[in-house]
């Protein structure tokens, strides 16, 4: 089976596979960009069983097999394993062939799939930044952080005051300053529930035993496995209507502390905050990082070595004249936080 996905005319992929639970999955995360088929994809990926081509390849630390534009490499995350196999990794049309047990299907698209996204959509004047993003139908605001600190949680407050969602875990911030929705499932934890009880009287009763249920998983394993319950945002928001693109009106920077107080920090300087984000976004590259530092270790002259520089150069762009907000929050999330961000 084949199915297209064209993301707002910036990046397309085309998925192959016989793999049902595969497929489910992916077009479940891209059901929003779901169309009919398409020629010249951006990114080719091929779900199912496969020998690698590595005749010929360097070694790099035991694992990764590394040739001019290829990389192959069997991994794992916990109790996931795959392997993966990565053809025109500088080409304008890349090819990842994977396959991997039940438990990889949960990592393929943030591990592998988002991560060559980024990389790509970079090359193109894009960053695929870790950040939320709402609209008030005329401009859109992105708040950017690390994981845990209270994007969702905050995003889903300002929506229930009447904004349009845009995006959960990722965003795309062109170079020109547009915001372009990525509207895949959200992830809900037992704290956005928590820190949000309007949205878990929109749950079914199925999927609150089931927030619940995750929660005491998450305890038992004494927090080795997180599992999320995946929601789609046209279920989850009143009319189902989600933002598609819109000028960045202000950028708010989240971070964490062990305090008691809400710290505040208008006009934020932009330099620092665009080096913490591609921090954020470092970590965010999971496993698919420490590919292309393999892949550098043998072709150091390529477009990975300047991936970060080149990221920089898009954030500065793009923040270009935009107001920056820090916001310090405490460890116990303020349940009034839209007070602190309600725009104006």
């Amino acid at each position: 089976m084949i199915l297209y996905y064209n993301i707002h005319n910036i990046f397309k992929i085309k998925v192959v596979s016989t793999h049902r639970s595969f497929l489910e999955y992916i077009d479940r995360e891209f059901s929003s960009f779901k169309t009919s088929k398409f020629s010249n994809p951006d990114l080719i990926v091929s779900m199912g069983d496969f020998k690698p081509d590595i005749t010929g390849a360097s070694i790099v630390n035991h694992k990764y097999f590394i040739k001019n534009n290829f990389l192959y490499c069997k991994d794992s995350y916990k109790v996931a394993k795959w392997k993966v196999q990565i053809n025109g990794l500088d080409s304008k049309k890349t090819f990842i062939k994977i396959f991997g047990n039940r438990f990889s299907l949960f990592f393929i698209v943030s591990y592998i799939i988002e991560p060559m996204m980024r990389f790509k959509l970079n090359k193109k004047g894009y960053t695929f930044l870790h950040s939320s993003a709402i609209s008030d139908g005329k401009n859109a605001i992105l708040f950017s952080a690390c994981k845990g600190v209270g994007k969702t949680s905050t995003i889903l407050n300002l929506i229930s005051r009447g904004f349009l969602y845009m995006s959960d875990d990722f965003t795309i911030l062109s170079n020109k300053g547009v915001v372009f929705s990525y509207p895949t499932t959200i992830h809900m934890f037992g704290y956005n529930v928590k820190h949000c009880p309007f949205i878990y009287e929109k749950l079914s009763s199925k999927e609150k035993r089931k927030i619940r249920l995750n929660d005491l998983i998450f305890k038992l394993s004494f927090n080795y496995v997180s599992l999320p319950l995946y929601v789609n945002a046209k279920d989850m928001f009143s009319g189902g209507e989600i933002g598609s693109s819109y000028p960045l009106k202000e950028l708010i920077f989240f971070v964490k502390s062990n305090g008691r107080e809400i710290k505040i920090e208008k006009n934020y300087d932009k330099k620092k905050v665009i080096q913490q984000m591609i921090s954020i976004n470092k970590m965010e590259m999971f496993n698919f990082l420490e590919y292309m530092l393999a892949y550098t270790s043998i072709f150091p002259e390529n477009d990975f070595t300047s991936h970060w520089y080149r990221l920089y150069e898009n954030l500065m762009k793009a923040l270009d004249k935009k107001p920056i907000t820090k916001i310090t929050i405490p460890k116990k999330f303020p349940k009034r936080i839209i007070d602190y961000v309600m725009p104006r």
